[in-house]
Protein backbone atom coordinates (compact mmCIF):
# COMPACT_ATOMS: atom_id res chain seq x y z
CA UNK A 1 0.00 0.00 0.00
CA UNK A 2 1.52 3.62 -1.27
CA UNK A 3 2.05 5.96 1.97
CA UNK A 4 -0.59 9.05 2.01
CA UNK A 5 1.05 12.20 0.68
CA UNK A 6 -1.32 14.51 1.49
CA UNK A 7 -3.97 16.13 3.70
CA UNK A 8 -7.42 14.37 4.38
CA UNK A 9 -10.57 16.61 5.46
CA UNK A 10 -10.22 16.22 9.22
CA UNK A 11 -6.77 17.90 8.18
CA UNK A 12 -7.90 20.68 6.20
CA UNK A 13 -10.02 21.96 9.56
CA UNK A 14 -6.87 21.25 11.32
CA UNK A 15 -5.42 23.36 9.26
CA UNK A 16 -7.38 26.17 9.30
CA UNK A 17 -7.37 25.95 13.42
CA UNK A 18 -3.35 26.55 13.05
CA UNK A 19 -4.02 29.61 10.98
CA UNK A 20 -6.65 30.99 13.23
CA UNK A 21 -4.13 30.38 16.16
CA UNK A 22 -1.07 32.12 14.60
CA UNK A 23 -3.21 35.01 13.33
CA UNK A 24 -4.41 35.80 16.74
CA UNK A 25 -1.06 35.06 18.20
CA UNK A 26 0.48 37.87 16.02
CA UNK A 27 -2.66 40.07 15.45
CA UNK A 28 -0.95 42.97 17.09
CA UNK A 29 2.05 42.71 15.89
CA UNK A 30 0.86 42.39 12.22
CA UNK A 31 -1.54 45.28 12.61
CA UNK A 32 2.29 47.28 13.74
CA UNK A 33 3.00 46.67 10.22
CA UNK A 34 0.30 48.24 8.43
CA UNK A 35 1.33 51.00 6.45
CA UNK A 36 -0.28 50.28 2.87
CA UNK A 37 -2.94 51.21 1.31
CA UNK A 38 -4.04 53.24 4.76
CA UNK A 39 -1.88 53.44 7.81
CA UNK A 40 -4.57 51.98 10.01
CA UNK A 41 -3.26 49.20 11.89
CA UNK A 42 -6.09 46.44 10.95
CA UNK A 43 -4.34 44.20 9.11
CA UNK A 44 -3.77 41.56 11.65
CA UNK A 45 -7.03 42.01 12.73
CA UNK A 46 -8.88 41.95 9.36
CA UNK A 47 -6.81 38.46 8.61
CA UNK A 48 -7.78 36.61 11.98
CA UNK A 49 -11.73 37.72 11.57
CA UNK A 50 -11.73 36.31 8.10
CA UNK A 51 -10.07 33.08 9.06
CA UNK A 52 -12.02 32.68 12.24
CA UNK A 53 -14.64 33.46 10.51
CA UNK A 54 -14.06 30.11 8.20
CA UNK A 55 -13.74 28.51 11.63
CA UNK A 56 -16.78 29.35 13.44
CA UNK A 57 -18.79 28.30 9.95
CA UNK A 58 -17.31 24.52 10.37
CA UNK A 59 -19.98 22.44 12.13
CA UNK A 60 -20.04 18.60 12.62
CA UNK A 61 -22.10 18.04 9.27
CA UNK A 62 -18.85 19.76 7.61
CA UNK A 63 -16.36 16.86 8.90
CA UNK A 64 -18.09 14.22 7.14
CA UNK A 65 -18.08 15.81 3.60
CA UNK A 66 -15.95 14.88 0.87
CA UNK A 67 -12.94 16.91 0.30
CA UNK A 68 -14.27 18.44 -2.69
CA UNK A 69 -17.48 19.16 -1.21
CA UNK A 70 -15.67 20.73 2.29
CA UNK A 71 -13.31 22.87 0.33
CA UNK A 72 -16.46 24.79 -1.92
CA UNK A 73 -18.08 25.44 1.28
CA UNK A 74 -14.81 26.85 3.09
CA UNK A 75 -14.48 28.88 0.37
CA UNK A 76 -17.57 30.20 0.17
CA UNK A 77 -17.48 31.37 3.82
CA UNK A 78 -14.15 32.71 3.44
CA UNK A 79 -15.89 35.25 0.87
CA UNK A 80 -18.43 36.10 3.58
CA UNK A 81 -16.08 36.38 6.49
CA UNK A 82 -13.48 38.28 4.57
CA UNK A 83 -12.66 41.88 6.08
CA UNK A 84 -10.39 44.22 4.75
CA UNK A 85 -8.41 44.54 2.02
CA UNK A 86 -5.81 41.89 3.53
CA UNK A 87 -9.12 39.14 4.68
CA UNK A 88 -10.45 39.49 0.96
CA UNK A 89 -7.17 38.69 -0.69
CA UNK A 90 -6.52 35.51 1.81
CA UNK A 91 -9.72 34.28 1.02
CA UNK A 92 -8.48 33.61 -2.64
CA UNK A 93 -6.52 31.00 -0.66
CA UNK A 94 -9.88 29.07 -0.44
CA UNK A 95 -11.01 29.32 -3.63
CA UNK A 96 -7.66 28.44 -5.03
CA UNK A 97 -8.39 25.49 -2.49
CA UNK A 98 -11.68 24.83 -4.20
CA UNK A 99 -10.61 25.30 -7.83
CA UNK A 100 -7.48 22.72 -7.02
CA UNK A 101 -9.53 19.65 -5.33
CA UNK A 102 -12.48 20.25 -7.95
CA UNK A 103 -12.00 15.99 -7.80
CA UNK A 104 -9.23 14.87 -5.19
CA UNK A 105 -9.52 13.70 -1.91
CA UNK A 106 -6.03 14.33 -0.53
CA UNK A 107 -4.64 18.05 -0.24
CA UNK A 108 -1.12 16.75 -2.19
CA UNK A 109 1.74 18.07 -3.51
CA UNK A 110 0.50 18.71 -7.15
CA UNK A 111 -2.91 20.30 -5.36
CA UNK A 112 -0.76 22.55 -2.82
CA UNK A 113 0.90 23.74 -5.94
CA UNK A 114 -2.45 24.22 -7.76
CA UNK A 115 -3.88 25.75 -5.38
CA UNK A 116 -0.95 28.48 -4.76
CA UNK A 117 -1.12 29.18 -8.33
CA UNK A 118 -4.61 29.76 -8.53
CA UNK A 119 -4.95 31.75 -5.57
CA UNK A 120 -2.18 34.20 -7.14
CA UNK A 121 -4.11 34.58 -10.27
CA UNK A 122 -7.70 35.15 -8.34
CA UNK A 123 -5.84 37.47 -5.87
CA UNK A 124 -4.65 39.37 -8.61
CA UNK A 125 -7.97 39.05 -11.29
CA UNK A 126 -9.77 40.52 -8.03
CA UNK A 127 -7.91 43.87 -8.01
CA UNK A 128 -7.93 46.44 -10.74
CA UNK A 129 -4.70 48.03 -9.95
CA UNK A 130 -2.31 45.37 -8.39
CA UNK A 131 0.09 46.60 -5.94
CA UNK A 132 3.74 44.68 -6.13
CA UNK A 133 5.33 44.34 -3.00
CA UNK A 134 2.43 43.29 -0.83
CA UNK A 135 0.73 39.84 -0.35
CA UNK A 136 0.38 39.66 -3.58
CA UNK A 137 3.98 39.85 -4.40
CA UNK A 138 4.45 36.96 -1.42
CA UNK A 139 1.92 34.78 -2.80
CA UNK A 140 3.26 35.16 -6.48
CA UNK A 141 7.12 34.11 -5.29
CA UNK A 142 5.63 30.85 -3.07
CA UNK A 143 3.68 29.78 -5.86
CA UNK A 144 6.42 29.81 -8.29
CA UNK A 145 8.96 28.13 -5.97
CA UNK A 146 6.93 25.82 -5.19
CA UNK A 147 5.98 24.97 -9.02
CA UNK A 148 9.65 24.42 -9.55
CA UNK A 149 10.14 22.13 -7.17
CA UNK A 150 7.72 19.87 -7.93
CA UNK A 151 9.25 18.10 -10.76
CA UNK A 152 12.09 17.92 -8.00
CA UNK A 153 9.71 15.82 -5.23
CA UNK A 154 6.70 15.51 -6.93
CA UNK A 155 5.48 13.07 -3.77
CA UNK A 156 6.76 15.35 -1.00
CA UNK A 157 4.39 17.93 -0.02
CA UNK A 158 6.68 18.89 3.29
CA UNK A 159 9.79 19.92 0.88
CA UNK A 160 7.32 21.67 -1.49
CA UNK A 161 5.76 23.52 1.54
CA UNK A 162 9.19 24.29 2.64
CA UNK A 163 10.07 25.92 -0.01
CA UNK A 164 6.33 27.70 -0.23
CA UNK A 165 7.50 29.02 3.20
CA UNK A 166 11.26 30.10 2.91
CA UNK A 167 10.69 32.28 -0.06
CA UNK A 168 7.68 33.70 1.47
CA UNK A 169 9.76 34.81 4.17
CA UNK A 170 12.26 36.18 1.94
CA UNK A 171 10.04 38.16 -0.60
CA UNK A 172 8.62 39.43 2.82
CA UNK A 173 12.01 40.48 3.90
CA UNK A 174 12.28 42.25 -0.05
CA UNK A 175 8.83 43.71 0.36
CA UNK A 176 10.47 47.31 0.78
CA UNK A 177 12.60 47.22 -2.38
CA UNK A 178 9.27 46.31 -4.27
CA UNK A 179 7.62 49.56 -3.01
CA UNK A 180 8.56 52.96 -1.70
CA UNK A 181 5.93 53.39 0.55
CA UNK A 182 7.05 50.59 3.07
CA UNK A 183 10.62 51.93 2.57
CA UNK A 184 9.81 55.08 3.70
CA UNK A 185 7.73 53.59 6.51
CA UNK A 186 10.57 51.15 7.80
CA UNK A 187 8.65 48.34 7.83
CA UNK A 188 7.58 44.96 5.37
CA UNK A 189 4.28 44.37 4.18
CA UNK A 190 2.16 43.59 6.78
CA UNK A 191 -0.13 41.32 4.33
CA UNK A 192 2.64 39.46 3.33
CA UNK A 193 3.55 38.96 6.42
CA UNK A 194 0.85 37.68 7.76
CA UNK A 195 0.86 34.93 4.67
CA UNK A 196 4.17 34.08 5.71
CA UNK A 197 3.33 33.32 9.52
CA UNK A 198 0.47 31.08 8.73
CA UNK A 199 2.79 29.08 6.09
CA UNK A 200 5.13 28.36 8.87
CA UNK A 201 2.99 27.55 11.43
CA UNK A 202 1.44 25.11 8.91
CA UNK A 203 4.51 23.84 8.06
CA UNK A 204 5.58 22.78 11.67
CA UNK A 205 2.63 21.28 11.70
CA UNK A 206 3.26 18.43 8.95
CA UNK A 207 4.70 15.42 9.92
CA UNK A 208 5.84 11.99 8.19
CA UNK A 209 5.15 8.90 10.30
CA UNK A 210 6.88 5.53 10.34
CA UNK A 211 5.29 3.91 7.61
CA UNK A 212 6.09 6.81 5.31
CA UNK A 213 2.42 8.82 5.33
CA UNK A 214 1.87 12.55 5.65
CA UNK A 215 0.20 13.97 8.42
CA UNK A 216 -1.14 17.31 9.89
CA UNK A 217 -0.87 17.32 13.74
CA UNK A 218 -1.13 20.06 16.02
CA UNK A 219 1.39 19.78 19.00
CA UNK A 220 0.42 20.43 21.95
CA UNK A 221 2.58 23.33 22.96
CA UNK A 222 1.94 26.10 20.86
CA UNK A 223 5.62 27.28 21.01
CA UNK A 224 6.10 24.03 18.61
CA UNK A 225 4.51 25.18 15.48
CA UNK A 226 3.92 29.35 16.01
CA UNK A 227 6.54 31.56 15.18
CA UNK A 228 7.81 33.23 18.32
CA UNK A 229 6.14 36.95 18.19
CA UNK A 230 8.50 39.91 17.48
CA UNK A 231 7.87 43.56 18.59
CA UNK A 232 8.65 45.13 15.16
CA UNK A 233 10.67 48.59 15.56
CA UNK A 234 8.10 51.76 15.18
CA UNK A 235 6.92 53.15 11.67
CA UNK A 236 9.17 55.97 10.88
CA UNK A 237 7.98 59.14 12.76
CA UNK A 238 8.52 61.47 9.29
CA UNK A 239 6.37 58.83 7.21
CA UNK A 240 3.26 59.06 10.25
CA UNK A 241 4.04 62.90 10.02
CA UNK A 242 3.38 63.01 6.31
CA UNK A 243 -0.07 61.12 5.95
CA UNK A 244 -1.41 62.69 9.13
CA UNK A 245 -3.60 65.28 7.31
CA UNK A 246 -4.84 62.86 4.60
CA UNK A 247 -8.36 61.89 4.24
CA UNK A 248 -8.68 58.47 3.56
CA UNK A 249 -12.83 58.17 3.76
CA UNK A 250 -14.36 54.98 4.96
CA UNK A 251 -13.45 51.62 3.89
CA UNK A 252 -16.73 49.45 3.00
CA UNK A 253 -17.08 45.85 2.07
CA UNK A 254 -20.49 44.22 0.86
CA UNK A 255 -22.07 41.05 -0.90
CA UNK A 256 -23.94 41.36 -4.12
CA UNK A 257 -25.98 38.18 -4.79
CA UNK A 258 -27.48 37.79 -7.94
CA UNK A 259 -27.71 35.98 -11.11
CA UNK A 260 -25.25 35.92 -14.22
CA UNK A 261 -23.37 38.80 -12.48
CA UNK A 262 -20.67 40.39 -15.17
CA UNK A 263 -17.63 40.58 -12.49
CA UNK A 264 -15.70 42.77 -14.97
CA UNK A 265 -18.52 44.96 -15.46
CA UNK A 266 -19.16 45.47 -11.92
CA UNK A 267 -14.78 46.22 -11.28
CA UNK A 268 -15.09 48.23 -14.00
CA UNK A 269 -17.90 50.36 -12.59
CA UNK A 270 -16.96 50.67 -8.84
CA UNK A 271 -12.97 51.06 -9.93
CA UNK A 272 -14.32 54.76 -11.10
CA UNK A 273 -16.35 55.54 -7.25
CA UNK A 274 -13.54 54.60 -5.50
CA UNK A 275 -9.55 53.14 -4.10
CA UNK A 276 -8.20 49.86 -3.04
CA UNK A 277 -11.07 48.33 -5.04
CA UNK A 278 -10.84 44.24 -4.41
CA UNK A 279 -13.74 42.46 -6.48
CA UNK A 280 -13.77 38.87 -5.82
CA UNK A 281 -16.66 35.74 -5.98
CA UNK A 282 -18.68 34.41 -8.76
CA UNK A 283 -21.92 35.37 -11.24
CA UNK A 284 -23.71 34.44 -7.56
CA UNK A 285 -21.99 35.56 -4.77
CA UNK A 286 -19.73 38.31 -5.24
CA UNK A 287 -17.92 39.98 -2.07
CA UNK A 288 -16.46 44.00 -2.95
CA UNK A 289 -14.20 45.74 -0.77
CA UNK A 290 -13.85 49.57 -1.94
CA UNK A 291 -12.46 52.97 -0.05
CA UNK A 292 -14.58 55.71 -0.50
CA UNK A 293 -15.95 58.88 0.73
CA UNK A 294 -20.05 58.74 0.54
CA UNK A 295 -20.28 54.67 1.62
CA UNK A 296 -24.12 55.05 1.58
CA UNK A 297 -23.72 56.17 -1.76
CA UNK A 298 -21.75 53.14 -3.02
CA UNK A 299 -24.20 51.01 -1.75
CA UNK A 300 -26.95 52.40 -3.24
CA UNK A 301 -25.37 52.77 -6.38
CA UNK A 302 -24.11 48.66 -6.65
CA UNK A 303 -28.00 47.59 -5.75
CA UNK A 304 -28.45 47.42 -9.46
CA UNK A 305 -26.19 44.48 -9.31
CA UNK A 306 -28.27 42.67 -7.42
CA UNK A 307 -28.73 42.30 -3.65
CA UNK A 308 -27.01 43.75 -1.24
CA UNK A 309 -26.13 42.16 2.09
CA UNK A 310 -23.67 41.93 4.76
CA UNK A 311 -22.47 45.81 5.15
CA UNK A 312 -19.28 47.13 6.73
CA UNK A 313 -18.38 50.29 6.87
CA UNK A 314 -14.81 51.56 9.26
CA UNK A 315 -14.21 55.10 9.56
CA UNK A 316 -10.46 55.09 8.00
CA UNK A 317 -9.79 58.62 9.41
CA UNK A 318 -10.52 57.86 12.89
CA UNK A 319 -8.99 54.06 12.56
CA UNK A 320 -5.84 56.03 11.07
CA UNK A 321 -5.52 59.12 13.72
CA UNK A 322 -5.86 56.28 16.21
CA UNK A 323 -3.36 53.90 14.97
CA UNK A 324 -0.88 56.94 14.28
CA UNK A 325 -1.36 58.01 18.03
CA UNK A 326 -0.17 54.64 19.46
CA UNK A 327 2.71 54.94 16.96
CA UNK A 328 3.93 57.87 18.74
CA UNK A 329 2.90 57.94 22.14
CA UNK A 330 5.59 57.97 24.85
CA UNK A 331 5.39 55.85 27.67
CA UNK A 332 4.88 58.06 30.49
CA UNK A 333 4.03 56.56 34.21
CA UNK A 334 0.90 58.16 35.69
CA UNK A 335 -0.41 57.55 39.28
CA UNK A 336 -3.50 56.86 37.66
CA UNK A 337 -4.60 54.49 34.51
CA UNK A 338 -8.06 53.76 33.29
CA UNK A 339 -8.50 50.80 31.01
CA UNK A 340 -11.52 51.13 28.86
CA UNK A 341 -13.36 48.17 26.93
CA UNK A 342 -14.34 49.33 23.69
CA UNK A 343 -14.83 48.07 19.91
CA UNK A 344 -15.80 51.03 18.00
CA UNK A 345 -13.12 53.42 17.06
CA UNK A 346 -15.38 56.90 17.28
CA UNK A 347 -16.26 55.22 20.44
CA UNK A 348 -12.59 55.39 21.38
CA UNK A 349 -12.39 58.76 20.45
CA UNK A 350 -15.17 59.87 22.42
CA UNK A 351 -12.94 58.61 25.49
CA UNK A 352 -9.92 60.13 24.44
CA UNK A 353 -10.95 63.72 24.10
CA UNK A 354 -11.80 63.38 27.61
CA UNK A 355 -8.81 62.63 29.47
CA UNK A 356 -6.11 61.13 26.60
CA UNK A 357 -3.06 61.34 28.93
CA UNK A 358 -4.67 58.71 31.49
CA UNK A 359 -6.36 56.25 28.75
CA UNK A 360 -5.55 52.80 27.78
CA UNK A 361 -7.44 50.51 25.58
CA UNK A 362 -8.65 46.84 25.40
CA UNK A 363 -10.14 46.13 21.98
CA UNK A 364 -13.34 44.31 22.35
CA UNK A 365 -14.09 42.82 18.94
CA UNK A 366 -17.94 41.68 18.11
CA UNK A 367 -16.76 37.87 17.85
CA UNK A 368 -14.64 37.29 21.01
CA UNK A 369 -14.00 39.21 24.13
CA UNK A 370 -10.78 39.77 26.19
CA UNK A 371 -9.51 36.73 27.98
CA UNK A 372 -8.46 37.07 31.78
CA UNK A 373 -5.25 36.59 30.75
CA UNK A 374 -5.53 39.24 28.35
CA UNK A 375 -6.74 41.66 31.15
CA UNK A 376 -4.16 40.88 33.34
CA UNK A 377 -1.70 41.86 30.45
CA UNK A 378 -3.22 44.75 30.01
CA UNK A 379 -2.96 45.77 33.70
CA UNK A 380 0.74 44.62 34.40
CA UNK A 381 1.79 46.52 31.25
CA UNK A 382 -0.19 49.96 31.84
CA UNK A 383 1.87 52.96 32.44
CA UNK A 384 -0.21 53.26 35.76
CA UNK A 385 0.66 52.85 39.29
CA UNK A 386 -2.60 51.95 39.82
CA UNK A 387 -5.15 50.36 37.27
CA UNK A 388 -9.14 51.44 36.84
CA UNK A 389 -10.92 48.85 34.69
CA UNK A 390 -14.21 49.68 32.83
CA UNK A 391 -15.51 46.66 31.34
CA UNK A 392 -18.80 48.73 29.78
CA UNK A 393 -20.14 45.34 29.23
CA UNK A 394 -21.94 43.17 31.78
CA UNK A 395 -20.38 40.35 30.35
CA UNK A 396 -17.11 41.43 31.19
CA UNK A 397 -17.56 42.33 34.94
CA UNK A 398 -16.98 39.03 35.96
CA UNK A 399 -13.78 38.48 33.35
CA UNK A 400 -12.23 41.42 35.36
CA UNK A 401 -12.47 40.39 38.75
CA UNK A 402 -10.85 37.29 38.14
CA UNK A 403 -8.18 39.64 36.39
CA UNK A 404 -7.99 41.79 39.52
CA UNK A 405 -7.46 39.20 41.99
CA UNK A 406 -4.09 37.48 39.81
CA UNK A 407 -2.42 41.05 39.43
CA UNK A 408 -0.05 42.12 41.97
CA UNK A 409 -0.84 45.96 40.85
CA UNK A 410 -3.13 48.16 43.25
CA UNK A 411 -6.71 47.49 40.38
CA UNK A 412 -10.41 47.83 40.89
CA UNK A 413 -12.99 48.53 38.32
CA UNK A 414 -15.76 50.67 38.18
CA UNK A 415 -18.64 48.06 37.05
CA UNK A 416 -20.07 49.90 33.72
CA UNK A 417 -22.61 47.77 32.09
CA UNK A 418 -22.26 49.96 28.41
CA UNK A 419 -20.54 52.55 27.10
CA UNK A 420 -23.01 55.41 28.33
CA UNK A 421 -21.79 54.60 32.08
CA UNK A 422 -18.01 54.38 30.52
CA UNK A 423 -17.94 57.61 29.51
CA UNK A 424 -19.82 58.83 32.16
CA UNK A 425 -17.48 57.51 34.59
CA UNK A 426 -14.52 58.76 32.87
CA UNK A 427 -16.37 62.37 32.96
CA UNK A 428 -15.96 62.00 36.81
CA UNK A 429 -12.29 61.26 36.95
CA UNK A 430 -10.25 64.14 38.17
CA UNK A 431 -6.22 63.40 37.14
CA UNK A 432 -5.29 65.72 40.39
CA UNK A 433 -7.12 63.76 42.60
CA UNK A 434 -6.53 60.40 44.47
CA UNK A 435 -7.19 57.19 43.02
CA UNK A 436 -9.53 56.51 46.15
CA UNK A 437 -11.18 59.62 45.50
CA UNK A 438 -11.94 58.92 41.76
CA UNK A 439 -13.12 55.63 42.41
CA UNK A 440 -15.72 57.07 44.74
CA UNK A 441 -16.64 59.65 42.27
CA UNK A 442 -16.78 57.17 38.82
CA UNK A 443 -19.02 54.76 41.11
CA UNK A 444 -20.76 57.47 42.30
CA UNK A 445 -21.20 58.78 38.86
CA UNK A 446 -23.01 55.61 37.35
CA UNK A 447 -25.64 55.56 39.89
CA UNK A 448 -28.44 58.11 38.85
CA UNK A 449 -27.62 56.84 34.76
CA UNK A 450 -31.04 55.55 33.35
CA UNK A 451 -29.41 53.60 29.74
CA UNK A 452 -31.97 52.67 27.15
CA UNK A 453 -31.50 51.39 23.58
CA UNK A 454 -33.51 50.48 20.33
CA UNK A 455 -32.68 47.32 19.16
CA UNK A 456 -34.04 44.89 15.83
CA UNK A 457 -35.46 41.72 16.70
CA UNK A 458 -33.69 38.42 15.84
CA UNK A 459 -36.83 36.39 16.21
CA UNK A 460 -40.40 36.41 16.49
CA UNK A 461 -41.97 36.49 20.05
CA UNK A 462 -44.94 37.47 22.17
CA UNK A 463 -43.50 39.56 25.33
CA UNK A 464 -45.20 41.64 27.35
CA UNK A 465 -47.80 42.13 25.47
CA UNK A 466 -46.20 42.92 22.29
CA UNK A 467 -46.55 40.65 19.16
CA UNK A 468 -42.82 41.02 17.79
CA UNK A 469 -42.00 39.93 14.59
CA UNK A 470 -38.32 39.15 13.64
CA UNK A 471 -37.00 42.47 12.19
CA UNK A 472 -39.45 44.75 13.77
CA UNK A 473 -37.89 47.65 15.64
CA UNK A 474 -37.77 46.93 19.93
CA UNK A 475 -37.02 49.67 22.84
CA UNK A 476 -35.74 48.62 25.93
CA UNK A 477 -35.68 50.96 29.59
CA UNK A 478 -33.07 49.26 31.04
CA UNK A 479 -34.16 45.77 30.36
CA UNK A 480 -37.26 45.96 29.93
CA UNK A 481 -38.82 45.61 26.66
CA UNK A 482 -41.38 48.13 26.23
CA UNK A 483 -42.32 49.17 22.83
CA UNK A 484 -42.06 47.68 19.36
CA UNK A 485 -42.68 49.41 15.78
CA UNK A 486 -41.86 49.15 12.38
CA UNK A 487 -40.11 52.54 12.60
CA UNK A 488 -36.52 52.62 14.86
CA UNK A 489 -37.68 56.66 15.21
CA UNK A 490 -41.46 55.51 16.20
CA UNK A 491 -39.39 53.12 19.39
CA UNK A 492 -37.26 55.82 20.26
CA UNK A 493 -39.79 58.27 20.88
CA UNK A 494 -42.30 55.82 22.57
CA UNK A 495 -38.98 55.24 25.40
CA UNK A 496 -38.55 59.15 25.82
CA UNK A 497 -42.48 59.60 26.36
CA UNK A 498 -42.40 56.61 29.20
CA UNK A 499 -39.86 58.48 31.63
CA UNK A 500 -39.81 61.93 33.31
CA UNK A 501 -36.94 63.65 31.42
CA UNK A 502 -37.55 66.69 32.68
CA UNK A 503 -34.47 69.07 33.39
CA UNK A 504 -32.82 66.23 32.17
CA UNK A 505 -29.87 65.36 29.59
CA UNK A 506 -30.35 63.15 26.95
CA UNK A 507 -27.62 61.66 25.54
CA UNK A 508 -28.49 59.74 21.98
CA UNK A 509 -25.53 57.24 20.88
CA UNK A 510 -26.51 56.58 16.77
CA UNK A 511 -25.86 53.54 15.87
CA UNK A 512 -23.44 51.96 12.57
CA UNK A 513 -26.81 51.69 10.20
CA UNK A 514 -28.52 54.90 10.82
CA UNK A 515 -27.94 58.10 8.87
CA UNK A 516 -27.05 61.16 10.41
CA UNK A 517 -29.00 63.38 8.88
CA UNK A 518 -32.45 61.40 9.06
CA UNK A 519 -31.50 61.53 13.40
CA UNK A 520 -30.48 64.96 13.23
CA UNK A 521 -34.47 65.38 11.80
CA UNK A 522 -35.55 63.11 14.64
CA UNK A 523 -33.25 65.56 17.03
CA UNK A 524 -35.22 68.45 16.01
CA UNK A 525 -38.53 66.99 16.90
CA UNK A 526 -37.70 65.82 19.92
CA UNK A 527 -36.68 69.01 21.33
CA UNK A 528 -39.32 71.02 19.90
CA UNK A 529 -42.05 67.86 21.98
CA UNK A 530 -39.39 68.12 25.42
CA UNK A 531 -38.77 71.54 25.39
CA UNK A 532 -37.72 71.44 28.91
CA UNK A 533 -34.81 68.69 28.40
CA UNK A 534 -31.31 68.68 26.63
CA UNK A 535 -30.68 66.90 24.00
CA UNK A 536 -27.32 65.61 22.22
CA UNK A 537 -26.82 63.32 19.48
CA UNK A 538 -23.43 61.37 19.06
CA UNK A 539 -22.58 59.24 16.53
CA UNK A 540 -21.30 56.10 17.83
CA UNK A 541 -20.79 53.40 14.85
CA UNK A 542 -21.83 50.43 17.31
CA UNK A 543 -23.33 47.75 15.62
CA UNK A 544 -25.35 46.30 18.12
CA UNK A 545 -28.20 48.92 19.04
CA UNK A 546 -29.63 51.46 16.54
CA UNK A 547 -29.75 53.93 19.06
CA UNK A 548 -28.34 53.85 22.51
CA UNK A 549 -29.88 56.38 25.18
CA UNK A 550 -27.98 57.61 28.57
CA UNK A 551 -30.58 59.86 30.54
CA UNK A 552 -28.79 61.54 33.54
Amino acid sequence: MNPKIGLEPNELIDLIEVFCQTLEEHRESINSLNVFPVPDGDTGTNMFFTIKGIRDYISEDTKSLDLASMVKLLSKWALLSARGNSGLLIAQLFKGLAFALNDDDLLGPKQFVKALIKTTEFAYESMPNPQEGTILTVLKESANASDKSLSKNPDDLIYIWKIANDIAKKTVDDTPNQMELLKKAGVVDAGGYGLSLMLEASFNCLFRDQEGNIIFSIPSDKSLYIPEVIKHKPIEKEFLQSVEDESWGFCTSFVIQGSSINIDHVKDDLNKKGKSLVVTGDTELLKIHIHVENPDEIIKYSQKFGDISHEDIQNMNLQTSEFNHSQNEEIQVVEVALIVFAREPILRQRFREITPDHLEFIEVSEDSSPSVQDILDSIENSKGKNVILLPNHKDLIEICNQALLLTSKNSSQIPTKNFIEGISSVLAFTSGKSYDINIKSMNRAIEDIKTCSVKVAVKTLEYNGLNIEEGDYIGFIENNLIAKNSDKNEVLKKIISNIDIDQKLISIYAGNNIIMDDAFDLLNQLQLQFPKSEFDLIESGQYDSEYFIGIE
